[in-house]
């Protein structure tokens, strides 16, 4: 696991560069997590499915 401190250095490199690219760190990120929810998105559909036939409520009479 990396330790704060690396992860620092590694977080401002990472906007030093994306700066130099005129890109917007927001932008950055929020494309990152298009992709991971994009690329996952099969999996997070299975699993809202599973959970909503285990907590689906009783029907009433």
């Amino acid at each position: 696991m990396v330790s704060n401190a690396e992860l620092k250095k590694k977080k401002e490199m990472a906007q030093a560069i994306l700066e130099n690219q005129n890109i917007n760190m927001n932008a950055w990120y929020e494309e990152k997590y298009d992709q991971v929810i994009a690329e996952n998105q099969e999996v997070i559909i299975e699993a809202l499915s599973a959970y909503s036939k285990r907590n689906k409520p009783e029907s009433r009479v």
